[in-house]
């Protein structure tokens, strides 16, 4: 499980690039204060910092706190006011400006609904209105609270179906890998009788003992053992159906151990942990897939340290690879000795700053001594080592991982 401080702000704060982006998205709601009526039933409001004039549906006070929902972003925006109907007058009239007066009228009374609504209203996160039934169903199916999860699904433009939560939440959430890894061999081993309707486990036990032999201490070790999982066996197997090519990998092996458990109620403890151990292959997947955005973001789980992470933020290159003269590397490390250690590398025309950011009061004088090593490593790469500091925990800026892109400015409102 991700425990660390630096670990958790990795993980939950995570931004998304999309290029230069409008004030408000399609499908996003805000909150919105009536400042004054005007003439024409026109009113002056708030919303998000900014002074608006919008002709307004419904008859509004000043004072008044309204939720609305983005239907365009073009030029004008625009924004519609949130309604239900009074009980009372049967005529409509707009929401009033908490979040369970929202949740109220979008027809989600509950708890766990209540506050994934807050999360996708704090976070400014576009969720079409017909969707949401959906979202919130996802968020009751989990044992514990995905709405971080589907948070983070939205944010980095995963589909939201169940599987794809569940899997963004045990990756960001489960235990480690090679903890899930040593419970599904205890479980394994532990069946009793015959194991004649698991003919993969074996297989499994097999690449286990090489993965474990095989630690990844260089870039080739660290590519073989992500192939060993089967981070990329789907995309592989399109266009072929020799599925037994791809047996030796990890997660082919488990999806197929998986169908034989499905009618065997006695194994459930294995059929879980089975489930457990794909749904992280399968979110690792999604963190290490490219998307549409000009920038990258990569998140890839080091097998050789306990919840240990790097994050890779990059612009596209003419081939749409990560570009190696303008990006930025976060290692967030989980090491026995020096405890949490955050290396934040940023690259910009070749030229290299990297500030290391830790707890252990040896790490000042580690990378003095180091300095010179890690300079003439760079140069005979083609890189220039900038500068090489240390900071202390609470003041690196790399936790925030600011962009590269610069937010569009004005934006014209209809209501």
């Amino acid at each position: 499980m991700v425990t660390g401080t630096l670990l958790q702000n990795l993980i939950r704060s995570l931004p998304v690039y999309s290029g230069p982006k409008l004030e408000f998205t399609a499908g996003q709601i805000v909150k919105g204060t009536v400042l004054r009526n005007l003439p024409n039933s026109q009113s002056l409001l708030s919303v998000d910092g900014r002074q608006i004039i919008g002709k307004m549906e419904v008859n509004l006070n000043a004072g008044e706190r309204v939720w609305l929902q983005v239907q365009s972003t073009g030029q004008p925006v625009m924004l519609q006011v949130i309604k239900q109907f009074d009980k009372q007058t049967g005529k409509p009239r707009a929401v009033g400006g908490r979040i369970n007066d929202l949740a109220s009228a979008l027809g989600f009374e509950d708890e766990e609904s209540k506050g994934l609504l807050s999360k996708l209203v704090s976070e400014q996160i576009p969720v079409p209105q017909s969707m949401l039934n959906n979202i919130f169903a996802i968020n009751k199916t989990g044992e514990r609270d995905l709405s971080d999860a589907i948070v983070l699904s939205l944010k980095r433009g995963y589909p939201v179906t169940e599987e794809t939560v569940k899997s963004v939440d045990q990756f960001v959430s489960g235990p480690h890998l090679g903890e899930l890894l040593a419970l599904w061999e205890k479980e394994y081993r532990s069946i009793d009788g015959d194991k004649w309707s698991f003919p993969w486990g074996d297989k499994v036990l097999s690449l286990l003992a090489r993965l474990r032999q095989g630690s990844p201490a260089s870039a080739e070790m660290l590519r073989d053992f992500l192939l060993d999982l089967g981070l990329g066996w789907e995309k592989r197997l399109v266009g072929s159906n020799d599925i037994d090519a791809y047996v030796e990998q990890l997660k082919p092996l488990l999806l197929q151990i998986r169908g034989n458990l499905a009618d065997t109620p006695s194994l459930s403890p294995l059929a879980e942990v089975t489930d457990q151990v794909i749904r992280y292959i399968t979110g690792q997947q999604l963190f290490l897939t490219p998307g549409q955005f000009p920038l990258q973001q990569l998140l890839l789980s080091i097998p050789l340290f306990e919840s240990s992470f790097v994050q890779i933020e990059s612009r596209r290159d003419p081939l749409g690879q990560v570009d190696p003269n303008h990006c930025r590397l976060l290692f967030f490390l989980q090491l026995a000795k020096m405890g949490e250690l955050l290396i934040d590398v940023q690259i910009r025309e070749r030229m290299v700053s990297v500030d290391f950011t830790g707890e252990d009061p040896s790490l000042q004088p580690l990378i003095e001594f180091f300095r010179n090593d890690l300079s003439k490593a760079l140069k005979e790469t083609g890189y220039q080592l900038l500068s090489a500091r240390v900071r202390k925990v609470g003041v690196s800026k790399g936790v925030e991982a600011k962009g590269f892109l610069q937010p569009y400015k004005g934006v014209d409102f209809r209501i």
